[in-house]
């Protein structure tokens, strides 16, 4: 088995580093090469937001990024990172609103975050700003309609916010709930999420902490400790609503009460892993061969205050019956109690780690793959992620999964099987 320190050269770490500023989480990971990469995550996202708007988050996260008091020009702020090669994004997530940039060299990266730190302290929300981002969010509510996969994920997503199913997701989609969103919307929302402050800042690049200490700290001393914290409610039963894409669609899992340490959350992706990449289990061969056409198999793992679950979602080319959910969870069931062997699990480690490192070395942008692990501790990062995977005992896979399993809470959303 490889130690830390083998895994960290494997996929060009140099150093990893974590400490708190202001009460702000603050992750570097120092890496052998790739830009410049910096995640701000505000503890305020979908499930911040005045419930009868929806998709006031996501509105916000649109705005609060483009003019600001001392660059009110917004085409001369795109035309300045354009000629110094930063790349800006934003995204709002069901608990956090995050904003990303990347810069090609440190000199690059503190003009980019005198910039984004001008745009969250002090946007203007401009009328004529509002009026191009409703159109774009409206552009993309279209898009999303017309994917199943997606909307069942925002269905799945109302269940864990409000109890039941919605006619827009938590991150927005009605489009008459987007014409209803003023400038006054937006400034209220913006408070709030200046007020739950930043949860963490995580860095990712090829230069040393001491380099970006006074950059982190401009932010953390503005912004007090945020806390990432959603009101959510733990998915039980059987939840059915019908749409219009023609497909036939299921989210399934198990949930349960508790929280989890990163040994706990890693085990329980590789029992995700293990579902959704087993293409002789007993649930795979059931969704090729009994039910026809299979679009995808997936699975998500999840940590939200103080549960978790093991879920796959799929599609069907034949309508399903309560019967059919039933036999599906009884063969999750006996996939994790005859099918998972010690094989399978050294055979999964050792592809992982193949993989991580393929991807780390070759993925121009590492950042994404630091992300993950939140609520975990400060020491939660890829590096540590894979030392843990390397480690899991085949005896803690069974643990984990019987207690997912003895907690019997089970949960299924399905599309267009019955009528509204």
């Amino acid at each position: 088995m490889k130690s830390s320190d083998q895994i960290a050269c494997s996929i060009g770490i140099v150093n990893h580093h974590n400490e708190l500023h202001d009460g702000v989480s603050w992750k570097h990971l120092q890496t052998e090469s790739g830009p410049l990469e910096f995640a701000f995550e505000f503890s305020a996202g979908a499930w911040s937001q005045d419930r009868t708007l929806p998709g006031l988050a996501h509105f916000h996260e649109h705005m609060v990024i483009k003019e600001s008091q001392n660059y009110p020009d917004e085409s001369f702020t795109d035309n300045f990172y354009t000629r110094l090669g930063i790349r800006r994004n934003a995204s709002t997530a069901v608990d956090v609103m995050t904003v990303i940039f990347a810069a090609p060299n440190i000199i690059a990266a503190k003009k980019a975050a005198e910039v984004v730190y001008d745009k969250i302290t002090n946007p203007l929300f401009l009328k004529k700003r509002l009026d191009i981002e409703r159109g774009a969010i409206q552009a993309e509510l279209k898009q999303r309609s017309t994917s199943p996969i997606v909307e069942i994920y925002n269905q799945y997503t109302n269940l864990l916010m409000t109890g039941g199913l919605k006619e827009y997701s938590a991150l927005g989609g009605s489009s008459k709930v987007i014409d209803t969103i003023g400038t006054e919307d937006i400034v209220k929302h913006h408070k709030t999420v200046n007020e739950k402050g930043l949860a963490q800042i995580i860095t990712v690049g090829p230069v040393e902490v001491g380099q970006l200490t006074e950059l982190v700290r401009q932010f953390t001393s503005t912004f007090p400790g945020g806390k990432q914290q959603a009101d959510i409610q733990m998915p039980r039963g059987s939840h059915h609503f019908s749409h219009s894409g023609g497909q036939q669609m299921i989210r399934i899992g198990y949930s349960a009460r508790g929280s989890l340490t990163l040994r706990e959350l890693v085990t329980l992706r590789i029992l995700k892993r293990l579902l959704t990449s087993g293409q002789t289990s007993y649930l795979f061969d059931f969704l090729r061969n009994k039910k026809g056409r299979v679009y995808s198999v997936s699975g998500a793992s999840s940590v939200f205050k103080e549960w978790h679950e093991l879920s796959a979602q799929t599609s069907f080319s034949d309508h399903i019956s309560s019967v059919d959910v039933d036999e599906i969870f009884s063969l999750i069931e006996k996939d994790f109690i005859e099918w998972l062997t010690p094989k399978k699990l050294a055979d999964l480690q050792e592809n992982q780690r193949n993989v991580a490192v393929m991807n780390f070395e070759t993925n121009h942008s590492k950042l994404m793959q630091t992300t993950t692990l939140n609520d975990c501790g400060d020491d939660a990062n890829v590096l540590t992620e894979l030392t843990v995977l390397m480690s899991i005992q085949f005896e803690e896979l069974l643990v984990m999964a019987q207690t997912l399993l003895a907690q019997k809470n089970r949960y299924s959303v399905l599309m267009n099987i019955e009528s509204k």
